[in-house]
């Protein structure tokens, strides 16, 4: 049946184009409101990657600073390395990522040294962080992981050569 609607002296024909215009705009918005949440978390993952990234970089270099003042002829200066990495981890990098809004307890950190036969030691820290993401992780699983490293080298022969290629956290 055919509805007709009267418009200044004029008959109009109302079809079902009335639904299917609903019904398209409904997709629309969820095609948008997902584009938009797509959009949210990718901006969220790359404040977070770069924050990550900062940290790793500062902390790495304030723990070779801190190392290659240390004094380590006191003896066992493995626990002395480790113990001097993690309180600086704990405090100030942790500081440095919640000051940018940052979860610190889902960071992890690592840090290793590279074998070199010269004076020059080589840190490297790892920073691992999950993506805070509020929208896609429901769709896309929510085991996506931020990864940085950094890489400084001190001319230091006091330092001890302890977790050589060995990547250590603090527990």
């Amino acid at each position: 049946m055919v509805e007709t609607e009267h418009r200044l002296g004029q008959s109009v024909e109302l079809n079902d184009e009335l639904g299917a215009a609903m019904l398209e705009t409904s997709l629309v918005i969820i095609c948008f409101m997902l584009l938009l949440g797509a959009v949210f978390d990718l901006g969220v993952a790359l404040y977070q990657y770069g924050m990550l990234r900062h940290t790793t970089n500062q902390s790495a270099r304030d723990i070779t600073v801190e190392l290659a003042t240390s004094n380590f002829a006191l003896g066992n200066g493995c626990d002395q390395f480790r113990s001097v990495a993690c309180s600086y981890l704990r405090s100030n990098a942790t500081r440095l990522m919640s000051q940018g809004g940052t979860n610190t307890a889902l960071v992890t950190w690592n840090f290793s040294m590279a074998n070199n036969a010269t004076p020059l030691r080589t840190f490297q820290l790892h920073g691992d962080i999950p993506v805070n993401c509020f929208f896609l992780c429901r769709f896309l699983g929510s085991s996506w992981h931020l990864k940085a490293d950094s890489t400084v080298s001190m001319d230091s022969a006091t330092v001890p050569t302890c977790f050589v290629n060995t990547p250590t956290s603090c527990s």
